[in-house]
C-alpha cells in the first residue's frame, strides 16, 4: 500500500497542470533490519516501495488520475530529449478473464513534455470510470493503460480500481512463469496470467529481478531479467499475486 500511495505522489507531481510542488523520499536505505523508512532494507536489497517508485519515475512513464466528476486522466510523460509516437491501449475488465471494453489510440507525445488524455475520449459511450457518480455498483474490475512504442514493444503501463484494490483470494489466477538462461548467465523470467494478477512477487534464491510487485492484466505476459547474485546458480523458485492463494513454482527451459 505504502508503494503505490508513493507512487501516486510522484505521478500526481509530474501530471500536467498539477499543483503538486513535489514529493519527498525520506530514507534511501534503512539503518537497520526490520520495518523502516527506506526503500531498500539494511542489505541493500530493494523493498516494495523501491519498484514502484522506480516505474513512476521513469523517463517514459503513464499514470492514471482521478479527476472526480471529470472522470480519469491517462498522463504520459515523456522526458527523453526526442519526441515519442506510439499507441495508448485502454482496457476495463470485470472478475473473469476477458476484457469488457477495449481502445486504443496513436499518440504523440513531444520532448520533455507531458500529455493529458481523458479515458472516456477513448470510450464509445459514457461510463463512470472514477466511481463518482455511485450509480450503482463499479461497472468493471479494473482499468489498464498501456503505452506502447512504434515497434509494438511496452514502454510503460498503469492500473486505476474504481472500488480500491481489495484482491479477493480466486485461489487460482493461472499464473504462470518460465526461466531460460541466457550466455552471460542473467535468465529471463516469462510470467503471464489468465485472469489478474495483484502484485506479482518472485522469490528465485541467487538472483536479484529487475521487477517486481507489478500487477498483470488477464492473458498478458511479462519479461523480467533475473541476474544472478553468485555463479553456478541456476533459476528456481516460486511466483505468487496477492489475490492468488496458489503458490506456483518457477519453470525452467533450455
Amino acid at each position: 500500500v505504502s508503494g503505490e500511495m508513493m507512487a501516486a505522489a510522484f505521478a500526481e507531481w509530474r501530471r500536467a497542470h498539477s499543483r503538486c510542488s513535489g514529493a519527498l523520499v525520506w530514507f534511501l536505505k534503512d539503518l537497520w533490519a526490520g520495518a523502516g523508512w527506506g526503500i531498500v532494507d539494511a542489505d541493500q536489497q530493494p523493498k516494495a516501495a523501491y519498484h514502484y517508485l522506480r516505474r513512476a519515475l521513469q523517463p517514459v512513464a503513464i499514470s492514471i488520475g482521478d479527476e472526480g466528476l471529470n472522470g480519469l486522466s491517462i498522463q504520459l510523460v515523456n522526458e527523453k530529449a526526442i519526441d515519442l509516437e506510439g499507441v495508448l491501449e485502454l482496457s476495463l475488465y470485470g472478475d473473469g478473464d476477458t476484457a469488457l471494453s477495449s481502445a486504443s489510440r496513436p499518440v504523440r507525445i513531444p520532448a520533455r513534455q507531458t500529455l493529458g488524455i481523458p479515458a472516456l475520449d477513448l470510450l464509445d459511450a459514457f461510463a463512470d470510470l472514477s466511481y463518482a457518480f455511485r450509480f450503482g455498483p463499479p461497472s468493471y474490475y479494473a482499468m489498464a493503460a498501456r503505452l506502447l512504442n512504434l515497434n509494438d514493444v511496452q514502454c510503460a503501463d498503469a492500473f486505476f480500481f474504481p472500488a480500491g484494490m481489495q484482491p479477493s483470494h480466486l485461489g487460482e489466477v493461472g499464473l504462470s512463469a518460465r526461466a531460460q538462461v541466457q550466455p552471460n548467465g542473467d535468465a529471463l523470467l516469462s510470467v503471464s496470467t489468465v485472469r489478474f494478477a495483484h502484485c506479482v512477487t518472485i522469490d528465485a534464491p541467487g538472483y536479484l529481478a529487475d521487477d517486481q510487485y507489478f500487477h498483470l492484466a488477464p492473458h498478458h505476459e511479462r519479461v523480467i531479467r533475473l541476474r544472478p547474485l553468485r555463479e553456478g546458480v541456476r533459476p528456481k523458485g516460486t511466483i505468487r499475486a496477492l489475490n492468488a492463494k496458489a503458490v506456483k513454482k518457477i519453470e525452467t527451459v533450455e
